[in-house]
């Protein structure tokens, strides 16, 4: 996820759903870099991040716990868009539960 084997500019589209929430800051942002390095200028990339704010992630958060699979993710939703504002142009976004979905389109390198 943050390390692939793809050329720079490979993808026309891509995603990563149900899997950030695992990981701290640094590995996010490694994982944006790697996306906007594989991903075409104007290519669109669909992502997840919980919304840490809200009463349905800290159910989900408990639940995750329980089963063994920590959720480590450490970001508001402003300090996510902060961090994707040079790699991503954000054309939507939606809350889907406990987490927030983001429509992005890559800008250019």
């Amino acid at each position: 996820m943050h390390q692939t084997p793809f050329e720079t500019s490979f993808f026309d589209i891509g995603a990563c759903i149900g899997s950030l929430e695992y990981f701290e800051k640094d590995f996010v942002e490694k994982v944006i870099l790697e996306a906007h390095r594989i991903i075409k200028a104007d290519g669109k990339f669909v992502l997840d991040v919980p919304d840490l704010g809200s009463p349905e992630f800290s159910i989900t958060k408990k639940i995750e716990a329980y089963l063994g699979r920590e959720d480590k993710y450490d970001l508001s939703p402003e300090e996510f868009e902060h961090l994707i504002v040079d790699y991503f142009k954000i054309e939507k976004k939606e809350k889907v539960g406990p987490m927030i979905q983001y429509f992005l389109t890559c800008r250019n390198k």
